[in-house]
């Protein structure tokens, strides 16, 4: 966690002596925010994986957040709400992952920040941007003469709405 603290250091040589050092220790943020950039068709999804680093000696359960960059706007972003990352073993860490799924709700672009965050393991952000392109025709559906077919399809608007199809 990003904090400071103190500690002693002692050295000891049988030819010089014995040393003693005052240690002021400071834990720096986990860095820079990262990013992420999702480009799907509108009615498609993509998914993608954030890793991050868990340096805690201990298994330890991380919330994970979505949250607007834009006051207002939807969130076409999803994830699990937690992740648990194992006991790390060493001093460089484990990596733990994150899937992270996109799918457009319109037209527009879509921005988030996803964060990780846990009491003892620190916090971890990124900064997420969908890109939605338009929807891809789908088919061809045979069609048997005197037969039918389903076609499977979603509104991916937060309103309802009324469809048109066109068939050869």
């Amino acid at each position: 966690l990003p904090k400071e603290t103190t500690s002693q250091l002692s050295l000891t040589s049988a030819e010089l002596g014995h040393f003693n050092y005052d240690l002021r220790l400071q834990a720096l943020p986990a860095g820079e925010t990262k990013a992420m950039q999702f480009k799907c068709a509108l009615g498609s999804l993509q998914t993608l994986r954030f890793r991050f680093l868990n340096f805690l000696r201990k298994p330890e359960t991380y919330k994970v957040a979505l949250s607007s960059k834009v006051d207002g706007a939807p969130i076409d972003f999803e994830c699990d709400p937690s992740v648990n990352a194992p006991a790390a073993e060493g001093s460089n860490g484990i990596e733990v992952a994150v899937d992270l799924t996109f799918e457009p709700s319109s037209m527009k672009g879509s921005d988030a920040l996803l964060t990780i965050s846990s009491a003892e393991g620190g916090e971890y952000t990124c900064e997420v941007r969908g890109e939605a392109l338009p929807p891809r025709p789908q088919g061809p559906i045979a069609i048997k003469a005197g037969a039918s077919a389903n076609v499977n399809f979603k509104n991916v608007f937060a309103a309802a709405a009324d469809f048109a199809f066109v068939c050869e």
